[in-house]
């Protein structure tokens, strides 16, 4: 099993938080990140974004570039705030090989060391996914990073 996190893209600095749109930059940023997924591992099975705007726009790109659009979800549990146990509950819920989830800062960089323990530091910039590898289900701890980009 894959899971694939990724963080929102760059967006605008605007109020109210939750509003705010990508900024073109942003957009054109992670469409590349986005061709150099595909590149690496094929195909995804399921997208699932935070509901804030800039979250759904960076899972629309995503969907968009692996052709999803009828696999992409909007899960309140990956609202800013979520935790592990949200995670790998929509991970059993959904039961599927390759699961996509759109986050944000800490809380990437919070699941992603809970479900990949590494000494290896890794910036979740605007943009940026990690694919960790599972041998078989997605447990906490027992991951490992089979892709960064930056």
């Amino acid at each position: 099993m894959d899971l694939i996190l990724v963080r929102h893209a760059q967006a605008e600095i605007s109020y109210p938080d939750e509003k705010r749109n990508l900024t073109q930059s942003g957009t054109v940023s992670f469409q590349k990140n986005c061709r150099t997924l595909k590149n690496e591992i094929g195909n995804i099975d399921l997208i699932l974004s935070s509901p804030l705007t800039r979250a759904v726009q960076t899972g629309d790109i995503l969907s968009n570039e692996f052709e999803l659009k009828d696999h992409f979800y909007i899960e309140k549990e990956l609202s800013p705030g979520c935790n592990s146990e949200s995670v790998k509950n929509l991970i059993d819920i959904y039961d599927v090989n390759k699961l996509a989830c759109v986050f944000h800062m800490p809380d990437i960089s919070y699941n992603f060391y809970k479900f990949c323990p590494t000494n290896k530091e890794i910036n979740f910039n605007p943009g940026s996914i990690a694919v960790i590898s599972f041998d078989e289900k997605a447990i906490p701890g027992k991951g490992k990073l089979k892709l960064y980009i930056p």
